[in-house]
């Protein structure tokens, strides 16, 4: 057959004697090129149809350069760009997770294109990270590192070449957690900036004495590979991928109930904690930690905890055995803890103020107000 016209590729051909068609023994006629004996006078033509379009992926770059539909193995470029002023490159942020073998904080990126859809987010950070209060990676003792299991879980914490491993075995309906205390100045930090691997999602939680695991103040740190799958017959494995690194600013870390931490609860903080996320099933999970640092503001001499100062100007004090709220919101919810967790008391949509909780024992309380738009905690105590 000639060659086909643009946009078009051969179909089959079309056999005719005296306007009608013929078929011909042995003869494949979606066979671009025949070859047979002639033995009366034919009529052949060769048809055409659309040429098929190959497959092409699309990969969504924001912040960014290379936002085009690419075939897969096709190479591909980006780079962050729209860099906001007083911001540098941090990271890019990958979705789906696992696929590109690449060090995400490399600003510009070369990799051939998978057979997927792609979505990449460059990630900015402030261009002075301020001072490094704390580098847990760098100053913690692991042997000191405690564990709290439920069923028959196990987890422990390792430290080997400058990183600490933590493996964890949850049994079915199970629980594993394991924390490391932390200074005070990185309690009043303004940012934690960790840089790990995991091929399964993770907790990073603030932890509060008195406070439960289940009301601890939490971000999620989602894997960073694919779960290993064994190797095509002939073929080596895929190669680890390598950590990548997020920060997270302190008003990030938000409880079971989607509240983030607030000044008071904040300046609680003693500790942090790991736990893998299981979903009551049986799980084995694995995070290995190479940097994880608490930072302040340039100079340090002010936490970033201000930024969470609080927002509205209700009071509590202590009068006569009595806690009184002062100046609460419409249809506050109010909610009082004592330091070991313990709630004493709780009251939803306050028609007035000022709100007495009256017969209450001698010592320090956390009191929650929360509203629409309003989250925060005030500390009291009775004398």
């Amino acid at each position: 057959a000639a060659t086909p016209p643009t946009g078009q590729e051969f179909e089959r051909w079309k056999i005719n004697s005296r306007n009608r068609p013929v078929t011909l023994d042995s003869v494949n006629l979606n066979n671009p090129n025949l070859t047979f004996l002639i033995r009366m006078d034919l009529e052949i033509t060769a048809l055409y149809k659309a040429a098929a379009q190959p497959v092409k992926y699309e990969l969504i770059v924001i912040s960014g350069t290379g936002s085009e539909k690419y075939e897969a193995g096709e190479k591909v470029t980006v780079e962050a760009g729209n860099i906001p002023s007083g911001y540098v490159f941090g990271y890019w942020d990958i979705f789906p997770t696992g696929i590109l073998n690449v060090n995400n904080r490399d600003s510009e990126l070369s990799f051939d294109m998978p057979e997927t859809d792609l979505t990449m987010r460059a990630i900015f950070s402030r261009a002075s990270q301020g001072k490094i209060v704390t580098d847990i990676v760098e100053e913690t003792n692991v042997d000191n590192w405690e564990s709290t299991t439920i069923g028959d879980s196990e987890i422990e914490a390792k430290k080997e070449d400058d990183a600490i491993t933590i493996t964890a075995t949850v049994s079915e309906g199970g629980f594993a957690a394991i924390e490391t205390d932390i200074s005070p100045n990185a309690s009043k930090s303004e940012s934690i900036v960790i840089s790990y691997a995991s091929n399964n999602t993770w907790r990073l939680c603030l932890d509060i004495p008195g406070l439960p695991f289940s009301q601890a103040f939490c971000v999620i740190l989602e894997p960073t590979q694919l779960p290993s799958l064994p190797a095509p017959e002939g073929m080596l494995p895929s190669p680890d991928l390598s950590s990548i690194t997020k920060s997270f600013s302190i008003s990030d870390f938000k409880n079971e109930l989607g509240e983030p931490i607030d000044a008071v609860m904040a300046q609680r903080v003693v500790s942090m904690s790991f736990s893998p996320e299981t979903n009551g099933e049986e799980t084995e999970a694995s995070i290995s930690i190479t940097g994880l640092e608490a930072h302040m503001p340039e100079g340090g001499a002010t936490p970033a905890l201000i930024a969470l100062a609080p927002k509205s100007n209700f009071t509590a004090t202590a009068t006569n055995g009595s806690i009184i709220l002062s100046n609460l919101p419409q249809n506050a919810k109010v909610e009082v803890y004592n330091l070991k967790g313990e709630q004493i008391h709780s009251a939803v949509s306050i028609p007035y103020t000022p709100y007495p909780i009256p017969y209450v024992k001698k010592g320090t309380y956390i009191v929650r107000v929360r509203a629409t738009d309003l989250n925060e905690s005030r500390i009291v105590t009775v004398k």
